[in-house]
């Protein structure tokens, strides 16, 4: 039985001299030898797209709209693993805050460590979260939430009946 033609594959010949692996290798890419393969970084940043000033991570996302990236078979958010390559480690019990407030943003201009408390207090001061859906969403420990100010109630929506003509 005819082995590949390449020295040190072994494997059974599919088309001309060539194992099935070696053979598809060649009519895809034009030569045998494996891709290059990217470095994490290099990854990470080829699922990136500039909007704005914005970096946005356009890979896989959270349905909360964070982006997920995975690198040494561990999944991190996106915007975590990016301010750990630029700045460092997250140090124990802080978060990254988006300044921005445009969740799958990567750019590390953006971003900026701090408490869990000082980011949900900046999101209810910007009114992007409320009080009530923090603790639903087990967001915050009631100890932060606790500790919070009240919104200012919102008026009241209109009354709309539908089916009417206007």
């Amino acid at each position: 039985m005819d082995t590949c033609k390449l020295d040190e594959c072994g494997k059974p010949v599919h088309c001309k001299g060539l194992c099935p692996m070696h053979y598809q290798r060649q009519r895809l890419t034009g030569t045998t030898n494996p891709r290059p393969r990217l470095t994490d970084s290099e990854r990470f940043w080829a699922n990136t797209r500039r909007e704005g000033n914005c970096i946005v991570w356009i890979g896989g996302r959270h349905p909360l709209g964070y982006g997920y990236f995975g690198a040494q078979g561990i999944r991190y958010r996106a915007h975590r693993w990016a301010w750990e390559e630029a700045k460092g480690p997250i140090p124990d019990g802080a978060v990254i805050h988006h300044m921005c407030s445009n969740k799958p943003c990567v750019n590390v201009e953006h971003l900026e460590c701090t408490s869990q408390a000082a980011n949900v207090a900046e999101a209810l001061e910007v009114r992007k979260v409320h009080k009530g859906n923090l603790e639903m969403l087990g967001c915050a420990s009631s100890l932060y939430v606790s500790t919070l100010p009240e919104l200012v109630p919102t008026p009241p929506r209109e009354e709309t009946t539908y089916g009417e003509a206007r």
